[in-house]
Order: C-alpha cells, then sequence, then structure tokens
C-alpha cells in the first residue's frame, strides 16, 4: 500500500481512486485499503512500471541518504 501510493504520489491515488488527499494519507499509514482500491493502484503502476520503479527507487535511495528530518529548532528534554 504504501509503495503504491508513494509510486504514484498522494494527489494522483486520490484522483484515480476519488478520495481526497488526506483520506489516501490516512488509508496509507494505516495499511489498511480494500481489494477494489488496491487493485487500481496496481493496474496503474503497472501500466507504467518503468517510470514508477525508478521513483520509487530515488525516494527510497534519498530517504537512505539523507537519514531523518532534523529539528529546526532545539527541542527541550
Amino acid at each position: 500500500m504504501t509503495d503504491l501510493t508513494d509510486a504514484l504520489g498522494i494527489r494522483r491515488s486520490a484522483q484515480l481512486l476519488g478520495l481526497s488527499e488526506q483520506n489516501v494519507r490516512t488509508h496509507r499509514c494505516r495499511g489498511a485499503m480494500n481489494l477494489e482500491r488496491t487493485a487500481k493502484l496496481q493496474a496503474a503502476v503497472l501500466a507504467d512500471e518503468a517510470a514508477l520503479r525508478s521513483t520509487l527507487h530515488l525516494l527510497r535511495t534519498g530517504q537512505a541518504h539523507r537519514g531523518r528530518a532534523k529539528p529546526t529548532k532545539e527541542t527541550h528534554a
């Protein structure tokens, strides 16, 4: 679920499923989506698999390279 929405992007996933972007984010975080919606996302990814695989690879390697985000302000313990 997370990989599918990451590859397609939140906005494109929302348009494809007929949901709001916030609903897609909620489903993505919970990891819960019915089979019909999951099949729609899978079909969209398979239609343009090479480009989306590249996009997903760049997202994953960028996260690994950068690591966690650093806070902009000092945090209080």
